[in-house]
């Protein structure tokens, strides 16, 4: 009787359902378990989902410190379908830098219809995060081209170009160019 926690893998910043199996040689009417979240990763509390492996079950689960603990249970002792495969899952917010993560399970109840505690095993799982693909920086100009018109030699017009970042890392501009006549003031700057 091993509850199994799946292995996930999402993008920086990303969401992702982490699946939960329970393979189960006795019949198992509920069960409990905790997961230690690592700093940096959330659970979403809308995000328990049982599987067609649970009948008449309802599922809770609520953050204790930095573990989630998952709580399912039937107020009519009814056992779960099957004896294997996923019973539920859960969502979590990774807001951490790429790496794997472990997702350590620990405090596992698998109630049997006896009321005793059927469980003999459980696999922790691993969290992948991947760097993002999203643009974290995107540089916006306020105009396309800037029209000088006809200025005589000697003369001189000055004219603004606004660069916003609509990004969320900042811009570093290492070299402006300007073709002749023209002339630019600053060569670097940042873009926050």
């Amino acid at each position: 009787n091993v509850l199994i926690l799946g292995n996930v893998q999402v993008e920086e910043g990303g969401y992702v359902q982490v699946p939960v199996s329970i393979d189960n040689t006795d019949a198992i009417t509920g069960f409990q378990f905790d997961v230690t979240l690592p700093q940096g990763v959330s659970f979403m509390s809308d995000s328990l989902f049982l599987s067609s492996r649970a009948g008449d079950h309802v599922v809770e689960g609520n953050m204790i410190d930095n573990a989630l603990r998952v709580v399912c249970y039937s107020m009519n002792n009814t056992p779960l379908t099957s004896n294997t495969g996923m019973v539920m899952e859960f969502g979590i917010l990774a807001s951490v830098p790429a790496n794997y993560y472990s997702l350590e399970v620990s405090g596992v109840l698998l109630n049997g219809e006896d009321g005793s505690n059927e469980y003999t095993d459980h696999i922790d799982g691993v969290l992948t995060v991947l760097p993002s693909t999203s643009d974290e920086s995107s540089l916006l100009l306020s105009a396309d081209y800037l029209q000088f018109g006809v200025v005589s030699s000697g003369d001189s017009l000055d004219m603004g170009l606004t660069l916003t970042n609509g990004g969320t890392e900042d811009i570093i501009i290492t070299d402006v160019a300007c073709s002749s006549p023209f002339v630019n003031l600053e060569d670097s700057f940042t873009v926050g």
